[in-house]
């Protein structure tokens, strides 16, 4: 919708009237010019707009709505996050309001920061699982892990890793244990 559109809106719903029940005195709506007078069984009643509906809080179903959540949970306002995790209060802006995409590393210093896991985020939710490489390469994002990384613990070089995730190569059985361990819920069969 556009500004224009809810912000008048808004301000229909502000001026909306309800029935005075018995006993309750009609008062005049706030807000209207002086020639229009309400009918006398009418008052103005004040309404609650819910933030979501003015576009000031999301919904928490996406990435940006999530890290904005998080970060006022955290009692933290866009410039405390920014000194917090080195990132520019822009960049943090941006990622609330969805105009951009986390990388990996962002989100790990946010994370750290907001002390909330990778997974909550929900960036990598969408990505496939269809197949062993497609969950390797998933589990691996959700725990914030780099590529490097993973290949370092399970103790075999990034090429390897990067052809297990692109379903090049299947892991050996000691690989594949090591990183049922390390990565708990991956599993062979199909999903998390």
């Amino acid at each position: 919708m556009g500004k224009s559109f809810t912000g008048a809106l808004c301000f229909l719903l502000l001026l909306f009237q309800l029935e005075a029940g018995p006993g309750v005195k009609p008062m005049a709506p706030r807000g209207l010019p002086a020639h229009i007078t309400p009918p006398k069984n009418f008052i103005s009643r004040r309404i609650i707009i819910p933030p979501w509906f003015l576009g000031l809080l999301g919904t928490g179903d996406n990435p940006g709505d999530r890290l904005r959540q998080a970060r006022i949970d955290n009692g933290m306002s866009i410039r405390d996050l920014s000194m917090a995790s080195g990132l520019t209060t822009v960049t943090i802006s941006n990622l609330e309001a969805g105009r951009t995409t986390a990388s990996l590393l962002t989100l790990r210093k946010v994370t750290q920061v907001l002390g909330v896991p990778v997974i909550y985020f929900g960036y990598f939710e969408s990505l496939p699982e269809d197949t062993l490489g497609q969950r390797i390469k998933k589990a691996r994002l959700n725990h914030g892990l780099m590529l490097k990384e993973l290949a370092a613990i399970v103790g075999v070089d990034e090429k390897s890793l990067c052809h297990w995730e692109m379903d090049r190569h299947v892991p050996l059985k000691r690989h594949l244990d090591k990183l049922l361990m390390i990565i708990p819920g991956l599993n062979r069969d199909g999903g998390f």
